[in-house]
């Protein structure tokens, strides 16, 4: 009976320990999620993260400052941000990795082509925004000549 009640006095300082660690995180402000503040916000974390990369004028933020597309200004390369706990995640997408994009409603669903994220859904601002984007997507799909991928375009 000692040993049980030993073991239940470990598991519950444990848990208290465990407890008043996630506390202080959450006092101390450590769980803010990121977000994107507007189109440039996103494009100038693009170009801070990912090499080479210049934003272009064509930028849209999706509702809910969790995501936002961003056109290269040569028109290369299609910039996504998702916020994606306390930081975002920037990918630069070539043509040849992006499988196309269609319009839901409001929703603009990017098929992509890579196992880690092999659809993007966004939620824009209206439906006509988001047909237009996806037009411009799938444009930008298609320019893709036949077999090429992103380790082609760099060498």
């Amino acid at each position: 009976m000692n040993e049980l009640l030993t073991l239940l006095l470990i598991l519950f300082g444990s848990a208290l320990a465990v407890g008043l660690v996630v506390a202080l995180n959450a006092v101390l402000g450590g769980w803010t999620p990121s977000a994107l503040d507007s189109p440039e916000a996103a494009a100038q974390a693009l170009e801070r993260d990912v090499l080479g990369f210049r934003a272009g004028q064509q930028a849209v933020a999706c509702t809910g400052q969790r995501a936002a597309l961003v056109m290269e200004a040569n028109g290369a390369r299609l910039g996504l941000a998702l916020a994606s706990g306390a930081s975002l995640v920037c990918r630069a997408l070539w043509p040849g990795e992006v499988r196309g994009a269609q319009a839901q409603g409001r929703e603009l669903v990017i098929s992509l082509d890579d196992f880690t994220l092999p659809r993007a859904r966004l939620t824009l601002a209206s439906a006509q925004q988001a047909q237009d984007w996806a037009g411009r997507i799938t444009a930008f799909a298609e320019a893709a000549p036949a077999g090429k991928t992103a380790k082609d375009a760099t060498t």
